[in-house]
């Protein structure tokens, strides 16, 4: 793997890497609709509904392998009730360029240099 060229900036056609945003103060509670991220993932031992970047099958250049976006919702979003379950990284880019997600630094959504390497793999009963 270090011989592969990654982007930290941005995902581009043919890149070894996508993106995936992993929320850390998602809604919370296994009844919750909307229960995203590693908070709720910890309290209610469901899974953290992380979002990809590509689709295998719908991406042509998708990669098993991801570069993780920690993200948070800004005190503001969560105040005025803008907080949900997001499913997709254009819409999760388009609240970080209004503020209302960022790094978990406090600082602009951007990835941290840290690869996963984890295939998606769909189970058909």
């Amino acid at each position: 793997m270090e011989d592969l060229p990654f982007a930290n900036e941005d995902a581009s056609p043919g890149e070894s890497a996508e993106r995936i945003y992993v929320f850390a103060n998602g809604p919370t509670g296994i009844d919750h609709p909307f229960r995203q991220g590693v908070n709720s993932a910890l309290s209610d031992g469901r899974g953290p509904l992380n979002i990809l970047g590509g689709i295998p099958t719908i991406n042509l250049d998708y990669s098993p392998l991801w570069r993780l976006f920690p993200a948070k919702w800004t005190d503001e979003a969560i105040n005025k009730g803008y907080r949900t379950r997001m499913t997709d990284a254009i819409h999760i880019e388009d609240a970080a360029a209004k503020g209302l997600i960022r790094s978990l630094d406090d600082g602009p959504l951007r990835a941290v240099g840290f690869i996963v390497n984890c295939p998606v793999v769909y189970r058909v009963n």
